[in-house]
């Protein structure tokens, strides 16, 4: 192993050919291109494997060979992992900045939500656990957390689907919004304004001031379109 990695892998930059070449894969896939998902796997294994601690051969059951030793991922979060992430950021932001130019609220909340679902899916087949809780942070915190505002101010955004009383796009928001709790500020400072202009309707309208029974059915059915909206789209 260690001839492999000091005579072979670091050969005329022949490692960074082949990050790169990793990188270039999971672009494709990112872009919702194919790509060679299980040639992805093996590569970033060969990261960790001389990596390792007093690695020794091994030959499983069906014929397979493999490195075992003590686990360290020094060279794995050197020459692959860094490169990673980095190369996720640049495209986290880019994706989140075209799709809010040119999707509207909730298609961007799916777009989001898509790709998180892929990263996920994608980071348990072929990266160490380690990576994938620093990839998800990267791509939540530009995703979401710096898109939050613009994306929930939108004219198709939070007001709109209050007033449309479209629970399953609020659900979409809360279920995106979620993954930075931080971000439930924003949803709480368009909630209010609502609830507050849907009550003071109630208080001004003539015909339930004249008529106590009506005024109170009214109130108890607007305390039940709330109590479903918040039950239903915030899992309470």
């Amino acid at each position: 192993m260690k001839m492999f990695t000091e005579q072979v892998f670091f050969m005329d930059e022949l490692q960074k050919k082949i990050t790169d070449a990793i990188l270039e894969q999971i672009k494709a896939g990112r872009e919702g291109k194919s790509f060679e998902k299980e040639l992805v796997k093996k590569a970033i294994a060969v990261y960790v494997d001389i990596g390792l601690i007093k690695p020794r051969p091994m030959r499983t059951p069906d014929g397979l060979f493999l490195w075992q030793g003590n686990r360290s991922l020094s060279e794995y979060e050197t020459h692959f992992e860094t490169a990673f992430l980095d190369s996720t950021l640049k495209q986290s932001m880019q994706s989140a900045k075209m799709w809010n130019s040119t999707r509207n609220c909730p298609e961007y909340l799916r777009e989001v939500q898509q790709f998180l679902m892929n990263e996920e899916s994608n980071a348990d087949y072929y990266l160490q656990p380690e990576t994938k809780i620093k990839l998800l942070k990267i791509v939540e915190d530009e995703m979401i957390t710096k898109m939050a505002d613009s994306v929930s101010s939108k004219d198709t955004g939070c007001v709109h689907m209050f007033e449309q009383k479209n629970l399953d796009e609020l659900k979409l928001l809360f279920e995106v919004f979620r993954r930075d709790t931080s971000t439930f500020g924003l949803i709480i400072q368009k909630m209010d304004p609502y609830i507050m202009t849907r009550g003071e309707k109630l208080v001004m309208d003539e015909a339930n001031v004249k008529d106590p029974i009506l005024f109170t059915e009214k109130l108890l059915e607007f305390k039940a379109e709330i109590d479903e909206l918040v039950s239903y789209s915030f899992s309470n």
